[in-house]
């Protein structure tokens, strides 16, 4: 949501229809099934380009982010077309599945701070909070892990991003999650 071309929220899924058939289309996972492969199509400037920017942009910002100046800028630009867009920052989120594990991971920023960030997993099949930050700088946690990760939290500035912090001082939780999304 509000970034580069696209202005509303936008969802690309390979989560295949209910439809039957075509069988070799689809693995399951988890009693869902899911495409193998996409084609993304449509006239020019329409965003193709840009949805694959966006994760390139993802990828970088958190390989990026352990090595960031405090007062570097993200480079999260938005809409453009539409002047209430400029001052409200973006909406990313990315489901994906790694390890046979679930994830949700999704963030709000704009050029100067990450707002929101949070990161879900499934690993008995129902979702479980890894951690949530709100408000650039309230977190929340399972209680078990409360403490380590309260000392990270320390350790992240308003513009890093606590899933590569996290990761960075060897918080196995987060590693998976990190590894899926900066290795593409």
């Amino acid at each position: 949501t509000n970034f580069l071309s696209f202005k509303n929220k936008v969802t690309f899924s390979m989560i295949a229809n209910t439809n039957k058939g075509l069988d070799d289309n689809y693995v399951l996972i988890d009693g869902r099934k899911v495409l193998k492969t996409a084609a993304i199509y449509g006239a020019n400037a329409s965003g193709k380009s840009n949805l694959f920017r966006i994760l390139t942009i993802v990828i970088l910002m958190l390989r990026a982010s352990n090595n960031t100046d405090i007062n570097a800028k993200l480079p999260v630009v938005p809409f453009k077309l539409d002047k209430e867009c400029l001052d409200k920052p973006s909406e990313f989120e990315i489901r994906f599945i790694t390890n046979n594990i679930r994830y949700v991971y999704g963030f709000i920023a704009d050029k100067n701070n990450i707002y929101d960030e949070y990161l879900y997993y499934y690993p008995n099949g129902r979702e479980a909070k890894i951690f949530d930050r709100s408000k650039t700088d309230h977190y929340s946690f399972p209680q078990s892990d409360e403490k380590i990760l309260n000392e990270i939290v320390a350790k992240t500035a308003p513009n890093k991003f606590f899933l590569a912090t996290a990761t960075n001082w060897n918080y196995e939780k987060t590693k998976p999650a990190y590894d899926f999304l900066t290795t593409g």
